[in-house]
């Protein structure tokens, strides 16, 4: 990974950290939200599949260039994150 990938990936677990553990998409936030609007499983499943899928590019990369690098750990904390989001979702 360059320089500039591994500066990308530093700023995105951050992102990911803060909106999957206590921001927009975490689990309080799903749970209020999904008892008035039924209809955004699939808004939030869509966002899961799609975050899992750059994640999991991520970690290819990370585990290839770096595979002792502090942010895989971090990385696959919020993949292990978003599958238990999504299990919520689905078993709602």
């Amino acid at each position: 990974m360059t320089t500039e990938q591994m500066a990308a990936a530093q700023e995105m677990i951050v992102q990911f950290e803060g909106i999957y553990f206590t921001g927009c998409f975490s689990e309080g936030t799903i749970k209020s939200d999904l008892n008035y609007r039924p209809e955004k499983r699939q808004f939030y499943i869509k966002d899961f599949d799609d975050t899992e899928e750059t994640i999991n590019l991520i970690l290819s990369l990370l585990q290839k260039a770096y595979p002792n690098h502090a942010l895989i750990p971090r990385f696959e904390r919020c993949k292990n994150q978003i599958v238990k989001l999504r299990n919520l979702v689905r078993n709602f």
